[in-house]
């Protein structure tokens, strides 16, 4: 009788019925059986035709088969487990009892369930199992009672090598105490893991290390789970990213390395930052925002980072750094979120992209961080370029940003979009910014260039003279943003210098409150500032005379609704050289001193009370002050009168007859032609009066 190996069951020649014709057998043992063990797939192929695949047929446990001197599925190298069904829970596969075996097991099976390699019998297994995810491929080790996981060496290249113990268990129902007898462990280094049905359990969370040789569930297992103890040393130890793959697993994913996948992303931390306030950061974010030239994403995970020196944004790069927000009412030692924090020089700048040599940085992308100045620093951020083949930089986008806390230090701007210079720098353009708040410092703002959008956030410089600075070809739009600051304190939200003048100014349903003044000229300045428009804005000045100053300005105003609180305020100041187009003024005197042409009126009225005290439209203290004419082509004067305040004059069909100033007595001026098209109401007489080719007619009226 032949008798069998016990492994690899291959046929023993010497004392069997085969003694001396062993031909036939020896090639199946060496071409078939041994192959398969060494190296044989579960339904690839073999010498003779395919290896036996396997494929659970119902939802139960499966054992595999398992011939003496022939082909079956127990012997193959690499087993694939399929299954016809879904399953609905962890299933058992059941090894030839006794037999001592490595495979690498491969879980094909569908239901998102885990299998477990075991001995016994499928309806009762038997020994410790080893549990394999769906999904995945494991390598097992079988001693023919207990099933292990298997140690592997990292070689080549370098590599780690690993040392893993692992031993695992049938739990029993609401069974949490679990006591390991093929190895120990160190609790408190990260030196063991537990899996249950091949999930990962969360140390404190599911269970706890309660000795060297015991872990501790927190809540009973289930009856039949398996529990999969890791430990060793290794597991305490790093493995180089460059040596694990990763793939996204959608259609058409490559595989690439975690390391690759990590660098996609960069933290301040993954260069050694802490962002615990007091450790100096400066180096670790100067590196984390060099990587790959500047054309990178800088994370700024929760914490205060200290800085002591500028940082450089690299330039003609592509930059985004991006934080975990912040609490914008944190005033000083603000705790919350992601912050950078200046502890250098006295008047320093925190972060420069100013380059002098041609080149910028463009697509500048900062989100959701807070640059601190520490009541130190007075420039928060300074950006522009000069030189040979300098440009605009264009395509910023700040989105809920903040800078606070910065020292008041000549007139330095906290976000200098000029490179310090609004004549000679070419500005920041084309660029938006969502949700900034800047809240001290000489200047809030300055910025030299066109199509600058600003939306919502708030703006303040309470120790400055303005909060923002206007320089030349300067047009930024303000769409719902507030500026603040203390009573009368700056002397005005806007300031206008430079040596050619600004392009134009447009805000929309702003705010504004405690500045003495909304719009002016800086001291000094004899620039120009054309088309400035204000829509819907709600003034709460404080200390000052006048809302808007366009002394010498050259400017065309648009005043589209809006008030002011003050309605002591004069409205608007226009002086020679200026010109304004009015929409529904609401509040305020508008007083002209200068000469000529001061106001071009295109509406269709103004309202009769725009101040406290003032009862006409328009206080004037010269000849011509309004001309221009209306939507239906009325030509438009308006003059002054023996001392009597006048107004203009249209065609009745525009609605735009206006009376006369009630003058005592009904006298009107004498006859001449500078009155020529003037009409008025005689209340006294109830007679129209009018002048035509220097001549003064009145018209008796007749009730009707």
């Amino acid at each position: 009788m032949t008798t069998y190996s016990q492994d690899l069951r291959l046929s023993l020649i010497a004392d069997g019925t085969q003694v001396g014709t062993w031909g036939d057998t020896t090639n199946a043992n060496l071409g078939t059986l041994i192959e398969q063990a060494i190296a044989g797939v579960s339904g690839g192929p073999s010498t003779t035709g395919t290896y036996p695949s396997i494929t659970m047929p119902s939802d139960a446990n499966y054992a595999l088969t398992a011939n003496n001197g022939a082909v079956d599925q127990a012997r193959n190298a690499v087993i694939v487990i399929n299954s016809t069904p879904t399953l609905s829970q962890t299933r058992y596969i059941i090894a030839p009892a006794g037999a001592s075996k490595v495979y690498i097991v491969k879980n094909n099976t569908s239901g998102s369930q885990a299998i477990a390699m075991s001995y016994g019998t499928t309806s009762s297994p038997t020994g410790a199992a080893v549990s394999v995810a769906n999904g995945t491929t494991s390598i097992v080790y079988g001693d023919g009672t207990n099933f292990y996981g298997v140690s592997a060496s990292g070689g080549g290249g370098g590599g780690s090598s690993i040392a893993i113990n692992e031993q695992a268990f049938v739990a029993t129902a609401g069974q949490t105490v679990f006591n390991l007898t093929s190895f120990s462990y160190t609790p408190g280094i990260n030196s063991l893991q537990v899996y249950v049905n091949g999930l990962k359990q969360v140390l404190g969370e599911a269970y706890t290390e309660t000795s060297t040789t015991s872990f501790t569930f927190v809540s009973g297992l289930n009856d039949g789970a398996i529990v999969e103890a890791l430990g060793g040393a290794a597991l305490a130890q790093s493995i180089s990213a460059l040596n694990v793959s990763y793939n996204e697993g959608g259609t058409g994913a490559v595989t690439t390395t975690v390391q690759a996948k990590l660098q996609q992303t960069v933290s301040v931390m993954d260069f050694g930052a802490k962002g615990d306030g007091t450790t100096d950061d400066t180096a670790a974010i100067q590196a984390a925002i060099n990587v790959n030239g500047g054309n990178v994403s800088v994370y700024f995970p929760t914490g205060v980072y200290k800085i002591t020196s500028t940082i450089n944004l690299p330039a003609s790069s592509s930059l985004k750094m991006y934080g975990n927000g912040f609490n914008p009412q944190e005033t000083s030692n603000a705790t919350h979120g992601s912050i950078v924090k200046w502890s250098g020089a006295a008047n320093g700048k925190m972060f420069n992209g100013y380059f002098t040599n041609g080149t910028l940085i463009s697509g500048l992308i900062i989100q959701d961080l807070r640059i601190d100045g520490n009541s130190i620093a007075s420039i928060g951020m300074m950006i522009g370029s000069s030189g040979t083949g300098a440009a605009h930089p264009q395509g910023l986008l700040f989105n809920t940003v903040q800078f606070a806390n910065f020292a008041t230090n000549g007139t330095d701007a906290v976000l200098d979009l000029s490179g310090g210079n609004v004549s000679t720098v070419y500005g920041v353009a084309d660029s938006s910014f969502i949700n900034l708040w800047i809240t001290a410092g000489a200047r809030a703002l300055r910025c030299n260039s066109q199509q600058l959008n600003f939306y919502g956030g708030a703006l303040g410089a309470p120790s400055g003279a303005y909060i923002v600075e206007l320089g030349d070809n300067a047009h930024p739009k303000f769409f719902g943003t507030g500026f603040y600051s203390g009573p009368g304190n700056p002397a005005s939200v806007f300031g206008v210098v430079g040596t050619i003048g600004i392009d134009g100014l447009e805000c929309y349903s702003c705010w504004n409150e405690g500045q003495a003044c909304l719009f002016k000229r800086i001291s000094g300045s004899t620039v120009s500032a054309y088309r400035v428009t204000f829509e819907n804005q709600r003034c709460a000045l404080s200390g000052g005379t006048t809302v808007v100053d366009l002394t010498n300005e050259n400017c065309n105003l648009t005043w589209v609704g809006g008030f002011n609180d003050n309605t002591a305020q004069s409205q608007c100041v226009v002086n020679s050289g200026s010109s304004m187009t009015v929409f529904n003024l609401e509040a305020g005197a508008l007083t002209y001193t200068g000469t000529g042409i001061a106001i071009e009126y295109n509406a269709n009225g103004i309202n009769t009370k725009l101040g406290a005290g003032v009862n006409v439209p328009l206080q004037l203290a010269n000849s011509v002050a309004v001309q221009g004419t209306t939507t239906g082509g009325s030509s438009l004067s308006m003059i002054q009168m023996n001392s009597n305040n006048t107004v203009v004059i249209g065609n009745d069909g525009q609605q735009l007859l206006t009376k006369l100033s009630a003058m005592p007595n009904s006298v009107y001026p004498a006859p001449a032609s500078q009155y020529d098209g003037v009409i008025g109401v005689d209340e006294t007489n109830k007679r129209l009066v009018f002048y035509a080719g220097g001549t003064r007619y009145y018209v008796n009226g007749t009730s009707y």
